[in-house]
């Protein structure tokens, strides 16, 4: 699993998942919670937490949002990252070591799926609970795959001079910004390609796969120049979301970023600025001296606004009166074109996250703190958490 940095300034250029860091030992170093899913246990909806503690290890927790309880998902042996939910929310994937591995809430360890050949994997799109695709390295080039849970592997995209990254599928399509490199210059373009999917019968099982043979990509927009997209999530095949940066917004200590839309107007797409966002520079890199042991392992994944029905909700960082830098948790309302508060940080809670999921009528965010989370538990093994939420 590849984790975003801004080291130098090329998106996705991202540190594996077994890098090492710094760790000192004392009070400055931070502790991040912040839900990323969620799953079916017992006709009942439970969130998954991704926790990080003052080490650097992470952890994966079942919360309820009714009891306020969490038990632990996973074993602490594993190193999981790009925790995602199962179509049917029955369980989660997650990738560890660059193996894909499912994790079956009625099942007490996770299973894994061994795929040979593409390494540095990144965030896994399910189609249904046997069939996800995903970007990753192939001879040093990002390139599209589709596979199975039965470890059918099949590549999507074939021409080695470009790179495929953030691919968003909506039905028969699947939508992607391709990067260009020409003399030691870069250039994003966003475009999409058709595939037929087939069926594929082992031990009575059927999965969906994609056809060996890609289709030719249809280039459908170029970004401006010095615009440097970093997500892509596609709404309809007329309308998708995307985040770009541009190399006079990244400064000393913060980065500045853009939140847009891509819309279909007649028969051309159209880049609409909707709003920017402020990062901590020192969370989303592993750069020396701004990380200084308190760098997020998933980096800017988890801090990627979240768009829910009409409100796209987003973390930015700003100045309180006394000078001090904490990131606040907002709202934009679509509709209305208009931006408001939702909850402020704190001393104690200086980092509010945008990963915001719905449940039971509330938005869930997660939070960064100077103490250890998870330390005590009951007799079932379970911990009295609090999770903060919005009303939306």
């Amino acid at each position: 699993m590849r984790i975003f940095s801004l080291l130098f300034f090329i998106p996705f250029v991202l540190l594996k998942n077994n890098c090492s860091f710094s760790f000192k030992n004392d009070v400055s170093a931070l502790s991040f919670v912040y839900p990323v899913g969620t799953v079916i246990e017992d006709d009942h909806e439970k969130i998954i937490l991704m926790y990080q503690n003052k080490k650097q290890l992470l952890s994966v927790f079942l919360w309820d949002p009714i009891t306020k309880k969490a038990q632990k998902a996973l074993s602490q042996c594993y190193t999981p990252a790009g925790v995602v939910s199962l179509s049917d929310k029955c369980g989660f994937s997650f990738i560890d070591n660059d193996c894909l591995r499912i994790k079956k809430i009625n099942k007490r360890s996770p299973f894994t799926i061994h795929l040979y050949g593409p390494y540095d994997i990144t965030i896994i799109h399910w189609i249904d609970n046997e069939t996800c695709y995903f970007g990753a390295m192939e001879m040093g080039h990002e390139v599209l795959f589709c596979a199975t849970t039965l470890g059918q592997l099949y590549r999507l995209t074939t021409k080695i001079s470009c790179d495929y990254l953030y691919p968003s599928k909506i039905d028969d399509e699947i939508f992607c910004v391709i990067r260009q490199n020409e003399r030691q210059k870069q250039s994003f373009s966003f475009a999409s390609f058709y595939f037929e999917p087939l069926i594929v019968q082992d031990d009575d099982e059927q999965s969906i796969i994609f056809e060996k043979d890609p289709k030719n990509y249809k280039e459908l927009f170029i970004f401006p120049h010095n615009t440097t997209p970093i997500f892509l999530c596609m709404e309809s095949k007329q309308e998708g979301y995307c985040v770009c940066y541009h190399q006079n917004d990244v400064k000393q200590d913060y980065i500045i970023f853009t939140y847009s839309m891509l819309k279909k107007q007649a028969q051309e797409w159209v880049l609409q600025d909707l709003f920017c966002f402020k990062l901590p520079r020192h969370l989303i890199t592993h750069e020396k001296p701004h990380c200084e042991g308190n760098s997020l392992y998933e980096s800017i994944f988890p801090l990627l606004p979240k768009k829910i029905g009409d409100v796209i909700y987003f973390s930015s960082l700003e100045n309180n009166e006394s000078n001090q830098e904490y990131s606040n948790l907002y709202a934009y309302q679509c509709s209305g074109a208009c931006i408001s508060l939702l909850n402020f940080a704190t001393d104690q809670r200086s980092l509010l996250f945008s990963p915001c999921r719905f449940s039971s009528g509330c938005v869930y965010y997660g939070y960064s703190c100077y103490e250890e989370l998870f330390e005590y538990y009951d007799e079932q093994g379970e911990y009295f958490f609090e999770l903060p939420q919005a009303q939306c």
